[in-house]
């Protein structure tokens, strides 16, 4: 007769994997078709020029993976479906990568085509509400910080630098064929440019 598993049995976790096999390293390939700014644009409730003020990795709390919380101050806001974020705030773009240890052992999680943000860096994100439950301990630590989550992975985030706008799914990924970088004043035109074409077929926004 075969055994029963009781419904109540516990999900083997990261703290039961580096007890039994030591550091761990995993993650996935991440979205792997390019998605351009115009789908971009449809799909977020927030486009926002942003500076990545602080990195905090951490279990998540059912510690099946390993999520960071990237705190970001808002410099410019292109775009708002959700009232009341302006340039100066603060809000939290949550992803699940980062690095931890736990029990003394490293455990990696990378989606190999979205590399993981920078403090003190400048991009420009495509952000969707969080699908990640607010747990008391985000709430501890975040206070009433509003929560996010970046678009189609690394196809949502460009990094701002020496006057280049580049997506974050960048041009090393094997198969890469999204937008090539390019000037941020070309990058915003363009990024405007479908904003006020979303805007039109969505009358109020």
């Amino acid at each position: 007769m075969a055994g029963v598993i009781p419904v109540t049995a516990q999900k083997h976790t990261l703290r039961d994997s580096v007890r039994q096999w030591g550091d761990i390293e995993g993650g996935s390939q991440g979205e792997p078709e390019p998605i351009d700014v115009p789908t971009l644009v449809e799909r977020s409730v927030l486009i926002a020029r942003v500076l990545v003020v602080d990195v905090d990795s951490h279990l998540t709390t059912d510690e099946q993976s390993v999520m960071t919380d990237y705190t970001v101050q808002i410099l410019d806001v292109e775009y708002s479906a959700r009232p009341g974020v302006l340039a100066g705030d603060r809000v939290v773009v949550s992803r699940f990568n980062g690095e931890i240890f736990l029990e003394g052992r490293r455990v990696l999680y990378e989606i190999r085509s979205f590399p993981n943000f920078k403090a003190g860096e400048e991009y420009v994100l495509f952000l969707g509400s969080a699908q990640f439950p607010e747990t008391e301990a985000y709430r501890s630590r975040y206070g009433g910080l509003r929560r996010f989550s970046v678009m189609s992975d690394g196809w949502g985030a460009f990094e701002i630098a020496n006057g280049e706008a580049r997506q974050v799914f960048g041009t090393d990924t094997e198969g890469w064929n999204g937008r090539q970088p390019g000037s941020v004043s070309m990058f915003l035109e363009d990024l405007r440019t479908a904003i006020s074409q979303v805007r039109e077929s969505r009358p109020g926004q």
